[in-house]
């Protein structure tokens, strides 16, 4: 049976794309990071997947999750590094532990389950497919966002990392490719909420617009894309000998990419002003 190893699977597109992968003839491995998530994991996957527990940015506990996989399989089709974070704030007053938290999960954390699940990944499957690595990027990963400021630095850096993979991976035959959501119903956006609400920013001068940019942020979550839709395009995409090298999933691309690509950058910075109530410049 194929097999796919998903990040960040307790809930979101995590757990979208392990039903998803489950209804399609895959055995999943989900990664959660508590007893709780993985009991209700295992609960949705049956016998068509196994939840597995560990924390992206501990190599000891995912070197532990693969040892009990290893007993399972002895290959790995997929590995879809979908575990991140996204902790709106202002640069300016950014705390550095956000800062280190979103580079160790949404890069290091994808590094370290690349290097310690590569010798699975190396290994041919049955039906001679290559493997894959699927990085879940953003549309944050080539452009930039007011108060997203750690987040969008942390995909700009997994762009990179996953342009150097793919070229390193030729070497095996294995397929990278990045995929870029935009505007998906998922509870990123709630929990990055949440730390905007911490009084470090309520009690500073960008808390009038901070207040607007949350409501941008359930306006997004309004009309995103279903986690089950965007896990169905993941998967189609994945079932190609040759995935694209990079894919943005967006329910709105003409606005919200094509005319960025060709209108100025100033005007959108302007737009995003005015979104947010900055004064006139």
């Amino acid at each position: 049976m194929r097999t796919v190893v998903i990040t960040g699977a307790s809930s979101g597109i995590g757990k979208s794309l392990c039903k998803c992968y489950a209804e399609n003839d895959y055995f999943v491995f989900g990664s959660v990071r508590n007893k709780k998530d993985a009991s209700e994991l295992d609960a949705i996957l049956g016998k068509k997947g196994q939840a597995v527990i560990f924390d992206v940015t501990k190599r000891a506990e995912i070197k532990k999750a693969i040892t009990v996989i290893s007993k399972m399989t002895s290959h790995v089709d997929i590995l879809i590094n979908n575990a991140g974070i996204a902790l709106p704030a202002p640069l300016e007053i950014t705390h550095d532990s956000d800062f280190t938290e979103h580079f160790s999960i949404n890069v290091l954390g994808v590094l370290n389950c690349v290097q310690l699940f590569l010798p699975l990944l190396k290994k041919k499957s049955d039906q001679g497919k290559p493997s894959q690595i699927i990085n879940i990027s953003s549309g944050a990963g080539k452009r930039g966002s007011p108060f997203l400021g750690a987040y969008c630095m942390s995909k700009h850096a997994l762009e990179g990392l996953s342009k150097v993979l793919r070229q390193e991976m030729l070497l095996y035959g294995i397929q990278v490719c990045v995929i870029a959501p935009g505007s998906i119903k998922s509870k990123i956006w709630k929990k990055g909420g949440e730390n905007a609400e911490s009084e470090q920013y309520t009690k500073s001068e960008y808390s009038g617009y901070l207040n607007k940019f949350k409501s941008w942020l359930d306006y997004i979550d309004r009309i995103g894309l279903s986690s089950e839709n965007f896990a169905l395009k993941v998967f189609k995409i994945s079932q190609k000998y040759y995935p694209p090298v990079r894919v943005v999933i967006h329910p709105r691309p003409f606005l919200a990419l094509f005319l960025q690509d060709i209108m100025p950058t100033r005007f959108f910075n302007r737009l995003y002003a005015r979104k947010l109530g900055f004064p006139e410049q």
